[in-house]
């Protein structure tokens, strides 16, 4: 297995207004025979968007995936 974590606090402008993204990723990534091309994850994301004006938002997200490593173009 194979531990992730992202922190990130980002502040980006568009226009006039600037937001500021506060958020983490915490996942793991699971290759369960060394000889697979496959991998599988488990992700979570959680991030707070602070804009200059309104309401601040919160998303919060779950996923679930496979990863393939492999050439299929030969």
């Amino acid at each position: 297995m194979i531990p992730k974590f992202k922190y990130e606090l980002t502040t980006k402008k568009s226009g006039s207004t600037k937001d500021q993204y506060d958020g983490v990723v915490v996942g793991v990534e699971f290759k369960p025979y060394p000889e697979d091309i496959f991998r599988y994850h488990v992700m979570v994301t959680q991030m707070n968007v602070k804009p200059d004006v309104g309401n601040s938002r919160f998303e919060q997200h779950f996923l679930l995936g496979t990863r393939i490593y492999g050439d299929f173009l030969k």
